[in-house]
């Protein structure tokens, strides 16, 4: 899908460092910084289940990040995966699971954190309808081809022609809002929601996908 907004994905250590100097957003294409995954990525395409990789890849972020969100599809890792963000130094995280099966915030029913920050785990549970987020399918969700995927995130975004996209758009801002949150821009995540939900509006978000496909259109090679 990236790839299909017109984003360059292949990127080495350096060239990523100027993308995100010049976009001040970056995506870190793991197999390009672990080399190891390289080989076990077709197992894994085979295989069609979530496997350890699923969950080593996060805690091994090439960039030692130590504000993150971190998806998990089983509910019983979930806690796992928090005590290692928390051994590993992360200074604010959130490990979600959406109970509809979703490896993130979910806008369809509660989604389970566990919440990383000064020094323990702390468990508590979010519902998109406190937020006015809610949603009746998560199927309105699931997605296509990258290319109908680009242009949903096109129109979610505000410049795409079609029809508007509450569900996505739910899903984004709830996302969006978490990682507003632990990256200290908010103090709590409904003021990180609200944050995103202005981004989006004014047409910030636009520009800053803008300005990541022209920072990446400019790599030689």
């Amino acid at each position: 899908m990236l790839e299909a907004l017109g984003l360059r994905i292949m990127l080495d250590a350096g060239t990523a460092t100027r993308v995100l100097h010049e976009a001040r957003v970056v995506f870190l294409f793991a197999p390009n910084f672990h080399p190891a995954m390289k080989h076990v990525a077709a197992v894994r395409r085979e295989l069609g289940t979530p496997t350890l990789m699923n969950l080593v890849g996060p805690l091994a972020n090439p960039a030692s990040v130590r504000h993150q969100v971190v998806g998990v599809a089983d509910p019983d890792r979930a806690g796992i995966v928090a005590e290692a963000l928390l051994r590993l130094g992360a200074e604010h995280a959130l490990v979600v699971h959406g109970r509809v099966g979703m490896d993130e915030i979910s806008p369809q029913g509660i989604t389970d954190v566990w919440e990383v920050k000064d020094g323990a785990v702390r468990r508590w549970e979010i519902d998109p309808e406190r937020f006015r987020l809610g949603i009746k399918d998560v199927a309105e969700l699931r997605g296509g081809e990258p290319a109908d995927n680009a242009a949903r995130v096109e129109r979610i975004l505000g410049n795409g022609s079609g029809p508007s996209d509450p569900s996505g758009l739910a899903a984004v801002l709830l996302n969006a809002g978490a990682a507003i949150y632990v990256a200290g821009i908010a103090n709590t995540l409904a003021e990180g929601i609200g944050r995103a939900r202005e981004v989006v509006a004014s047409g910030a978000a636009r520009a800053a996908l803008d300005r990541l496909r022209k920072a990446t259109a400019s790599i030689s090679g």
